[in-house]
């Protein structure tokens, strides 16, 4: 999700794109069925998938060229403030493999530009060290 930018974002489910250059072209426009993707669908997955909580973001539908059917529009800019560097790196639980969400994996996506790469587990592993360090060497000063 695009909230480790520090400038927000907008993630939109339904259209596909492919990389070109330095960033990416929209090549198709998947739209379903607007009901059987109600916002507070989208709102819970965000809630219990990323952490800590994305604080200000929305869902919006976005109507398409058929009635009843569009896309979903996840709002992270205007709608959403950029999130704090407190709040960074947010992790994302669970992979989606096919239909099924595989719920032991963590995440780190980490928005640079256009493009999202995840943080490498030598990242995260260092990262885990050094709190424990700072954990550590409070501990003795106490």
């Amino acid at each position: 999700m695009t909230t480790n930018s520090p400038t927000g974002g907008l993630i939109v489910l339904g259209m596909t794109a492919r990389g070109q250059g330095d960033g990416e072209v929209i090549t198709g426009v998947n739209e379903f069925e607007l009901r059987a993707a109600p916002r507070h669908v989208f709102r819970n997955i965000v809630a219990q998938k990323i952490y800590p909580r994305v604080e200000g973001f929305e869902v919006d539908l976005g109507e398409g060229a058929t009635k009843g059917r569009g896309l979903v529009l996840v709002l992270v800019t205007l709608v959403i403030p950029p999130q704090p560097q407190i709040r960074r790196p947010f992790i994302v639980t669970g992979v989606v493999r096919g239909r099924a969400v595989l719920g032991a994996h963590l995440l780190i996506p980490m928005r640079r530009e256009d493009d999202t790469a995840l943080m490498d587990a030598a990242s995260v592993h260092d990262r885990l060290r050094l709190g424990e360090a700072v954990i550590e060497r409070r501990a003795e000063l106490q």
